[in-house]
C-alpha cells in the first residue's frame, strides 16, 4: 500500500476544506503511535501504509486511514489551538482525558453534520471496525466512560453510548446531572468543552488519569449509599 492510494480514497470536499486551513499530512509514524494533528503548526503525522498486505487487509487499511485523516482535518477545523489539551493531559491528567474525550465526539458531530463524505466514512468504520477499537474492551471502567461521554458528545443517545461502552460504565455517568448530560451533544466550542470537562472531573473527584488496573472499589465521587 502507498502514501497516494492512502490519499486518494479521501473526500475531496474534506480536503478542499483542510487545504483552506493549510493542513498538511505527513506518514512519519514508524510504530506504536495513532495519528495526531500538531494544531499550531496544522501538520498530521500519519503510521506509515504497511507494504504487504492482503485485499481484505488494504480495504480495512484504507478505511482506518479515511476515518483517522478526517477527524484529524475536524480537528483543524473546529478545535481551537490556544487550548493545548496535550499540555492538559500531562499537568492536569483527569481534566485533560476528559476534555479529549468530549473533543473528539464534538468534532465528530460537526464534520459528518458538514460533510456528506466524513458521514458515509464515520459510519462505515463504526459498522466494520468498530469493534476493534481497544477503547470499547478495555477492563478499565472510567476509560470506557470516557468513551460515552466521547459518543454523548457526537450526538449519541445514552443507550446506544453504554451498549457500546458497556453497562458498567452507568454508575459513573449517573453521577453527573442532567444539564451535563444535555450540554453534552450542543457544545459549540472547545472553551465550552473545558468548561464541562472541569466540572465531570470535579464531580467524580478525578484529578490524575484514571488507574489502568482494574478495581472493585466503588467508583471514585460515587457516595455511600
Amino acid at each position: 500500500m502507498t502514501e497516494r492510494e492512502v490519499l486518494s480514497n479521501l473526500d475531496l470536499e474534506v480536503l478542499k476544506a483542510a487545504a483552506k486551513k493549510n493542513v498538511r499530512l505527513t506518514f512519519d509514524i514508524i510504530h506504536g503511535r495513532a495519528a495526531f494533528i500538531d494544531l499550531r503548526s496544522r501538520l498530521i503525522h500519519l503510521p506509515q501504509p504497511p507494504k504487504r498486505v492482503t485485499r481484505k487487509r488494504r480495504s480495512s487499511a484504507l478505511l482506518y486511514y479515511q476515518n483517522a485523516i478526517q477527524h484529524e482535518i475536524a480537528h483543524a477545523l473546529y478545535t481551537t489551538p490556544s487550548i493545548d489539551i496535550g499540555t492538559l493531559m500531562r499537568t492536569k491528567p483527569g481534566i485533560g482525558n476528559i476534555l479529549q474525550a468530549i473533543e473528539d465526539g464534538r468534532i465528530n458531530r460537526l464534520m459528518t453534520a458538514r460533510f456528506h463524505g466524513a458521514r458515509l466514512t464515520k459510519r462505515r468504520f463504526e459498522r466494520e471496525l468498530w469493534h476493534g477499537v481497544e477503547l470499547t474492551k478495555t477492563r478499565y471502567v472510567f476509560w470506557r466512560a470516557f468513551g460515552v461521554l466521547s459518543a454523548l458528545a457526537e450526538g449519541y443517545t445514552l443507550r446506544r453510548a453504554v451498549s457500546i461502552y458497556k453497562a458498567d460504565t452507568l454508575p459513573l455517568i449517573r453521577l453527573l446531572p442532567a444539564k451535563i448530560l444535555h450540554k453534552l451533544p450542543k457544545l459549540r466550542s472547545t472553551s465550552e468543552a473545558l468548561v464541562l470537562a472541569r466540572a465531570i472531573a470535579a464531580i467524580w473527584n478525578l484529578h490524575e488519569a484514571p488507574s489502568r488496573s482494574p478495581s472493585r472499589k466503588r467508583p471514585v465521587g460515587s457516595t455511600q449509599q
